[in-house]
């Protein structure tokens, strides 16, 4: 079984990328996330709201919901076990923490949320042992809520975001401007043959930067996670992992 939603935001041990083994797959850049911050910490800006969700049959987790309207959404299934470590790079030196972290794992799947006052600013859904048609079912899901993956430039014009890669791939969405606007974020990360492990995040953009969830950092995580699935299966003399290539 792979970690928790929890431990993955608390310790971001690994990127969305490279399986070790094939069903541990995180989605938290594992140097912003296990970093101390730097600087003092952004309070969330709720006054906006913005179209952008976390998709669940017909319904979403949107930043802003308190913890109890987001497990409204993804129900906490029996036999599930619960946590709530925060990352380190939302930590306080002092203990008064700002924010606070609250997850559920099951066998296949997590959902998890960063809380300030009980309102979600980041909420993020991982699924395990998902086949390549039901990542291309999610995708098309998002994209037809809220339409081809796009991110905005610094003149505000919408550009394309999608990191379509061998084993990893990347789709995100942006609402509003930085610094107050959203990420919506989709990463797919191959760890067996036609098997992906899928992690759906939305959150309020300062947050998912320092968890290191946003399109500058997705870039190189998506570079490292590849370099490293190709050294490994170079190694095998029969490689168990495919080259499937996700489209949206």
């Amino acid at each position: 079984m792979r970690r928790a939603v929890l431990f993955l935001l608390a310790l971001g041990i690994a990127g969305c990328g490279e399986p070790t083994p094939p069903s541990q797959v995180a989605v938290v850049s594992p140097i912003k996330a296990a970093t101390p911050p730097t600087h003092p910490l952004p309070v969330p800006d709720f006054a906006h709201l913005y179209n952008l969700g976390l998709l669940r049959a017909s319904s979403s987790v949107r930043v802003g919901m308190n913890w109890d309207e987001a497990l409204a959404v993804f129900a906490e299934p029996k036999g599930s076990f619960e946590g709530s470590d925060l990352p380190v790079s939302l930590t306080q030196p002092d203990g008064n923490q700002a924010f606070e972290a609250r997850s559920w794992q099951a066998k296949d799947e997590g959902f998890g949320a960063i809380l300030r006052e009980n309102r979600v600013t980041v909420a993020m859904d991982e699924l395990d042992e998902v086949t390549q048609d039901r990542v291309n079912e999610i995708l098309s899901q998002y994209t037809n809520e809220f339409g081809q993956p796009h991110i905005f430039d610094k003149t505000g014009a919408s550009v394309p975001s999608t990191l379509t890669g061998t084993h990893v791939s990347y789709w995100f969405w942006q609402d509003g401007p930085a610094p107050d606007g959203q990420y919506l974020m989709l990463c797919a990360t191959e760890t067996g043959p036609s098997k992906f492990s899928v992690t759906c995040s939305i959150g309020w953009m300062p947050i998912m930067e320092d968890l290191g969830m946003a399109p500058d950092v997705a870039a190189g995580e998506q570079r490292t996670a590849e370099a490293a699935i190709a050294n490994r299966l170079a190694k095998r003399p029969n490689p168990t992992i495919s080259s499937n290539h996700v489209t949206p």
